[in-house]
């Protein structure tokens, strides 16, 4: 934590709610090969649909941020990411990694499920990392089912990049304000 606090003091983190922004960052490439061909050439056509490896802003936890950790605060968390899109175009996109975007989650933990569901819905590009054998990856630490199951060793925590492009960001922040906005005029 004091780490990054001291990257939100010295600008290096932007607030986007649930999550701060690393500005500048990039695809790392061994992604491209960490899961057979049929990943290399789904990477391959997303990076070039977005433009290139970099820059992305990069997406980070931060323990002080945990209670936007839910449906509404991603929700507001891409909105604000849109935003921080539109005023920045130079930026490709954005770019995330973690435990909670593996597909198997779904069914482990359905309640996780709007960390992948409403991306995936809305142009954004999933690639597998690796597995994290050793549990140390965050995905144990809050869930007993999740702890048990890797105990019975019928659950590896699976680590997965997320790749969503500005244009399909700023589209569904775009489309879904409006949406909001009406319903809210409409109460």
């Amino acid at each position: 934590p004091f780490v990054k606090d001291y990257a939100l003091l010295t600008h290096r983190f932007i607030p986007v709610g649930a999550e701060f922004a690393v500005p500048f960052s990039g695809i790392p490439r061994r992604t491209l090969f960490q899961s057979g061909f049929g990943q290399f050439r789904r990477a391959v056509i997303a990076v070039l649909r977005a433009g290139g490896f970099k820059p992305y802003f990069s997406l980070h936890a931060h323990p002080l941020v945990l209670s936007d950790f839910n449906p509404q605060g991603w929700e507001a968390s891409y909105h604000l990411l849109a935003e921080l899109l539109q005023c920045n175009p130079g930026i490709k996109g954005m770019i995330s990694a973690s435990w909670f975007l593996d597909p198997k989650l779904k069914a482990i933990s359905p309640h996780l499920r709007y960390l992948r569901d409403l991306p995936e819905r809305n142009g954004c590009a999933f690639f597998f990392v690796e597995y994290d054998c050793e549990g140390t990856s965050g995905a144990l630490a809050k869930s007993a089912t999740r702890r048990r199951l890797f105990r019975e060793g019928k659950y590896i925590p699976a680590i997965y990049l997320r790749m969503w492009r500005s244009a399909d960001i700023i589209n569904w922040s775009q489309t879904n304000r409006t949406s909001a906005n009406q319903r809210s005029d409409q109460e």
